[in-house]
């Protein structure tokens, strides 16, 4: 059990008996009618969503405020918080009253967590002073007390919970009680990764405590991201109706754009009807660039954009000091003082991380020397596993700079004084990656991955998979080998353990990866940024997720299109590019609606990918920030923009 600091202050959200009676069956025993008085919190409006959840929580004396006037409804709990609700409510259920208080010689929490690991609501270790997330409260609540489905909801209805993630039984189980209802009407998304505020806590237990106030809903439909309602449009010349939901991922390609064996979700058709409703029938089928386009588009970002570099044509060694500036572009963040773990990064630490890097080392030249990324890896600023976050942030490292993925090409420069890093150049990026990441390999080897012919490999269209305890992103380029039962077969590239290339062959199904590239078509494009939807945010692709530049490189990968990485180059380079900041809300409705190519739309520090109009709103999907899994999101037409950048030449 970890210790919370004894000097911690401690500020227990709810009241210490948690709960009154018990219900027959239930949890709560019925209760006199009352007239409840107004609530006395001055930050809880009446106009507020979450103020009768509130205020029925409050009169029944589930919930105090942070202090007489002050509620603090956005504020979040932690995790022994949490476990202390679930434990108050499984004690009142099984005996009707609540005997658990806080500790004296320990923890505070300590008796409710014990109690909790005795009957079965936590299961394993837990980090106590940890933010509680929506989706870890869920699966405390939904192990305390028995709850009876009310709802209809389908497994894989819920857009952003696929089956396969952690609390989805338990998140299922709320859903289907109507204990929870999902962020909005419209898509039900649940954020499971999303920490939980004080007013949905308020919510959540006057559904649990109370059946009479749960909420009965249905939902259709499987798979992540398609539940949706399909946007409107008129019908089409021959009198057909936009794709229904029915068609969920059965769709198989008719036109020149489409691959025989490629699924689409019921959202992806959707949108790509609200597409052909604005260009004409079929029109997001059609193929908008060409190989030979996609390779001059690629060719012109790579020329103009001064973080991208040409590694076919790199010389085979560098002047020393040319080595020794690209490392020392970097430096050490100050006022992001703490590593990973929220220990203080003292000046022994920084000293240690700087000779790391083993400047002294570098001669007049450096060898050039060319390798391929066999495991999907972090590239970092310095040669360190240690963080430089806020200690508020443990997510917001500011040495993590992207992630690289398989097949990836790169030039080593230089090693680390530990010899456990590489200084490495990528196409779009220099900076330090793990020695157990790359394989040394021969100049052709290196060609064929960094020149990414469409004629001989293969591209992978699923947001991952897995294979032979690899990770392959979607994007990853491989050499072809020929047709299986399955699929088709890849070369994969291994790191030998001489650290030199090897390989060995790979299947993937029809639906995991294409011959040559994705055809760039919009119906392609919506298909792979709907892929993501529900995949955590990781700051510079830190812990296997994907930020919001992150994302919009995987998704153009899979067309064979390499981007600049970052926002600030992306703004730049990544397309055909337009200021917006001047113009309103209606002036850039007519310009996203005009384009036939994907819109990337960005912010300050932030891009998104546009979707489109449905029923006067529109619509985007982005990785939004920490916390915060890959959604679709209405927009703000006249909300602070930047640039429209039409991603094409």
């Amino acid at each position: 059990m970890k210790k919370l600091r004894f000097e911690r202050i401690l500020s227990v959200l709810l009241c210490a008996c948690l709960l009154t009676a018990a219900l027959p069956g239930g949890i709560r025993a019925e209760q006199e009618a009352v007239s409840p008085e107004p609530l006395p919190f001055a930050d809880v409006s009446e106009d507020a969503w979450y103020y009768g959840d509130v205020l029925a929580a409050y009169s029944m004396g589930l919930v105090n405020g942070k202090s007489a006037a002050v509620f603090a409804p956005d504020d979040g709990i932690l995790l022994s918080e949490a476990v202390k609700l679930a434990a108050c409510m499984r004690e009142r259920y099984e005996t009707g009253a609540v005997t658990l208080h806080n500790g004296e010689d320990g923890p505070w929490y300590e008796p409710y967590a014990v109690y909790a690991w005795e009957h079965g609501i936590l299961t394993g270790d837990v980090d106590f002073d940890t933010p509680a997330l929506r989706g870890e409260v869920m699966e405390l609540f939904a192990r305390a007390v028995p709850l009876e489905p009310v709802n209809e909801i389908p497994d894989g209805a819920i857009p952003d919970v696929p089956m396969e993630h952690p609390h989805a039984e338990a998140v299922y189980a709320l859903y289907r009680a109507g204990v929870v209802q999902g962020m909005n009407e419209t898509d039900r998304r649940c954020e499971p990764d999303v920490g939980v505020t004080r007013a949905e806590i308020a919510a959540t237990l006057t559904r649990m405590t109370d059946p009479s106030a749960r909420i009965a809903f249905s939902m259709t439909g499987s798979g992540v991201g398609e539940n949706l309602p399909e946007p409107e449009r008129e019908p089409d010349e021959a009198g057909s109706s936009p794709p229904s939901e029915d068609a969920q991922g059965q769709a198989q390609g008719q036109a020149q754009g489409q691959i025989p064996g490629r699924t689409w979700s019921g959202l992806a058709l959707s949108w790509s009807s609200v597409y052909d409703g604005r260009f004409g029938s079929g029109a997001s089928d059609e193929i908008l660039l060409t190989d030979a386009e996609i390779d001059a588009y690629n060719a012109m970002m790579t020329a103009a954009c001064p973080t991208m570099t040409d590694l076919t044509s790199y010389p085979d060694e560098i002047p020393g000091w040319e080595t020794a500036a690209l490392i020392g572009r970097y430096v050490l963040p100050t006022g992001y003082d703490y590593d990973k773990s929220g220990a203080y990064v003292d000046e022994y630490r920084r000293a240690m991380i700087l000779a790391n890097r083993n400047l002294d080392a570098l001669g007049e030249s450096a060898e050039a020397v060319r390798a391929v990324v066999t495991a999907r890896c972090d590239l970092r600023g310095f040669p360190t596993e240690d963080g430089f976050c806020p200690l508020s942030n443990p997510g917001f490292d500011q040495i993590q700079e992207t992630e690289l993925i398989v097949g990836t090409p790169v030039i080593v420069l230089h090693t680390s004084a530990d010899g456990l890093w590489y200084f490495a150049l990528t196409y779009h990026y220099a900076g330090w990656i793990p020695v157990w990441a790359a394989a040394f390999c021969d100049r052709d080897t290196f060609d064929r991955f960094a020149l990414r012919d469409p004629g001989t490999g293969v591209t992978v269209t699923a947001a991952v998979v897995w294979s032979g305890g690899v990770r392959l992103d979607m994007g990853v380029w491989l050499p072809y080998l020929g047709e299986t039962e399955r699929g088709l077969e890849a070369v994969l590239p291994l790191r030998g353990s001489d650290g030199r290339y090897a390989e060995t062959a790979v299947s993937l199904g029809p639906d995991e990866a294409v011959r040559g590239r994705l055809p760039y078509t919009m119906k392609n494009f919506y298909e792979q940024a709907f892929r993501w939807l529900g995949t955590p945010y990781g700051w510079g692709g830190a812990d296997g997720g994907v930020d919001c530049s992150g994302f919009v490189c995987a998704v153009m990968r899979s067309f064979g299109i390499l981007i600049p990485r970052n926002t600030t180059e992306q703004r730049s380079w990544s397309g055909a590019v337009t200021d917006i900041s001047w113009l309103g809300g209606s002036e850039r409705l007519s310009l996203f609606a005009s384009s036939r190519y994907p819109v990337a739309i960005h912010r300050q520090g932030h891009v998104m990918l546009y979707l489109g109009e449905s029923d006067g709103q529109l619509w985007i999907v982005h990785a939004h920030s920490i916390g915060q899994p890959v959604s679709v999101a209405p927009l703000d037409p006249s909300s602070s923009m930047l640039v429209m950048a039409e991603l094409r030449p």
